[in-house]
């Protein structure tokens, strides 16, 4: 007898929302008693065009207080299924999601200071924590580097009071220096950082140097 490691489950893209020229947010129906805390992510499995069915994993962009299951995917170079999502998916079509499954990020909202640093697709499990750190009226601060045909959740990131928010687009701006981001660090802080493998390991290595003291969650991935 097959064993389904995954647990996938059929679900139904009930929204889209082009968020950029390469980016969008995919909201799946949400399964009877599925259940995802932020910083998690679930595999994904997309049936293509040709019949193939090719799996990626994908972190949720919304928040659990919301209860909405939301993906939010930045087409990567020759990416099969974040070209798919990105270009061809539609309203009604049908893909697989798993159980949810827990990365480096922790979950659950730290006392003290927060300072979240995002580069690129990064943003998504950011976002989870965002709604929920809102919802629980917590202030915070965010980074996010990314390029402007990248960019995500543009009125969604509008700060609000206790926010302090800087968007750095990488291809017609500077990207962020090193007294940029200590300006916004006290050896208080918890900081979570998430985007690709060079991002993230270049960026801890800053705030380190800038620490020792720090408190530093990071998630990494690579481009598929």
């Amino acid at each position: 007898m097959l064993i389904d490691p995954y647990q996938f489950q059929p679900v139904r893209i009930s929204r889209i929302t082009r968020e950029a020229k390469h980016a969008v947010s995919v909201q799946l129906t949400m399964p009877e008693g599925y259940a995802f805390m932020y910083g998690q992510h679930a595999i994904v499995r997309v049936t293509m065009p040709d019949g193939s069915r090719l799996v990626r994993q994908y972190s949720f962009s919304s928040a659990p207080s919301t209860n909405e299951l939301r993906l939010t995917i930045v087409l990567e170079p020759n990416g099969q299924v974040s070209g798919w999502f990105t270009e061809t998916a539609q309203i009604g079509d049908i893909v697989e999601i798993s159980h949810p499954f827990s990365g480096p990020l922790m979950q659950e909202i730290p006392r003290g200071e927060i300072c979240m640093i995002a580069g690129g697709s990064g943003i998504a499990p950011i976002m989870s924590f965002i709604g929920e750190l809102r919802a629980h009226k917590k202030a915070f601060t965010l980074l996010y580097s990314t390029r402007s045909d990248e960019q995500c959740f543009k009125q969604e990131l509008a700060p609000q009071p206790d926010e302090n928010v800087t968007i750095r687009l990488t291809d017609v701006e500077p990207r962020l220096t090193s007294s940029e981001i200590q300006a916004k660090l006290s050896v208080e802080s918890t900081v979570f950082i998430c985007g690709s493998r060079d991002f993230v390991t270049n960026v801890k290595e800053l705030c380190e140097t800038i620490s020792p003291h720090l408190t530093i969650y990071c998630e990494s991935f690579t481009l598929s």
